[in-house]
């Protein structure tokens, strides 16, 4: 799946930082929006394994790991 999503961006010639969403059901994945930015949520649940953890640690001003 990621390759296919790197080739779709290199297609329309996109070259920056974003999330894609997918769904997925019944054995495939259907798009659903590109948003051009990275999502701090994401980022959050990423760096800590939790969006809550991440996002309450962020809203205290703590550092993340």
């Amino acid at each position: 799946m990621s390759e296919r999503v790197a080739a779709a961006c290199a297609d329309i010639g996109y070259r920056s930082a974003g999330t894609l969403e997918f769904l997925y059901e019944d054995d495939e994945f259907y798009f659903i929006e590109m948003n051009t930015r990275i999502q701090v949520e994401h980022r959050a649940e990423i760096i800590t394994g939790s969006t809550r953890e991440g996002a309450a640690a962020l809203a205290a001003g703590e550092r993340l790991p």
